[in-house]
């Protein structure tokens, strides 16, 4: 969910207006032998909404009370754990049978940088929740999808080379397409050899869309990130009454009961 954020990357809960059965959602899904992920964003912390705000702000040492944000903080292990453990480890656990977290720092965060904000905090992210398991006791071999965090990063197994970008005037093109093999073969000099890029349509290029999807499918990680790219971003229709075609089911999923 997105917890009323401002930008509306936020979030740590199950939003039970649009999945009110995902424990027994997910449970199906891990009998069918599927491992799973969930994508996640850290830069404006925990807001109080969230399920489990109360015990996060607790354990940060902040009174649910006032509903202050619980901020982020790579450099603080005390905000740092509060999140890992009351927020995150319980959607592993409690049925919600959650195998690890694609974590998407976004990039021009403001928060939770280490060395007084002057590095990234996502070799730090990356580290930590893979880590995490063994700082609990546990010998379960765990494993991330994160955000290249600089050269040593190699060592949390799976990169995410960030979205395509959506600034251009047409940003599904063949050179974003040729890119994507190039950097995973250069990827490989540094001994990170499995690679997660966004695999796209261009609804106004059927051969694009093939030798993209051809692409993915002989990549290490095949991984649909389309954003809205190839057919148009659905509005929000709290915002934009109204929205049709395309975004129907977005629009039914996103009505209050």
């Amino acid at each position: 969910t997105k917890d009323g954020s401002p930008d509306g990357w936020t979030g740590y809960s199950w939003d039970e207006r649009v999945l009110p059965n995902h424990q027994q959602l997910n449970n199906w899904l891990k009998a069918q032998d599927l491992t799973l992920s969930c994508n996640i964003h850290d830069n404006e912390g925990m807001g109080h909404l969230e399920h489990r705000y109360e015990a996060t702000a607790s354990a940060a040492g902040i009174d649910p009370s006032t509903n202050a944000t619980v901020p982020f903080s790579v450099a603080n292990k005390t905000l740092m754990l509060a999140v890992e453990d009351q927020a995150l480890n319980p959607l592993k656990a409690n049925g919600s049978a959650i195998d690890f977290f694609w974590i998407d720092w976004q990039q021009g965060g403001k928060q939770g940088g280490a060395l007084g904000g002057r590095s990234n905090p996502t070799f730090w992210l990356n580290k930590v929740r893979c880590t995490d398991a063994k700082r609990l006791g546990s010998q379960e071999r765990t494993m991330v999808l994160g955000r290249w965090g600089g050269l040593g990063n190699h060592r949390y197994q799976l990169g995410f080379s960030g979205d395509i970008n959506d600034h251009q005037p047409t940003p599904l093109n063949w050179d974003a397409l040729a890119y994507q093999p190039y950097y995973s073969a250069s990827g490989s000099t540094v001994s990170y050899g499995f690679w997660s890029h966004d695999i796209l349509t261009a609804g106004a290029d059927p051969e694009l869309s093939l030798r993209w999807v051809q692409w993915g499918a002989n990549s290490g990680v095949m991984r649909f990130h389309d954003r809205g790219l190839s057919s148009g971003a659905c509005n929000d229709p709290f915002k934009v009454p109204g929205q049709t075609g395309s975004c129907e089911i977005d629009l039914i999923w996103k009505q209050p009961y």
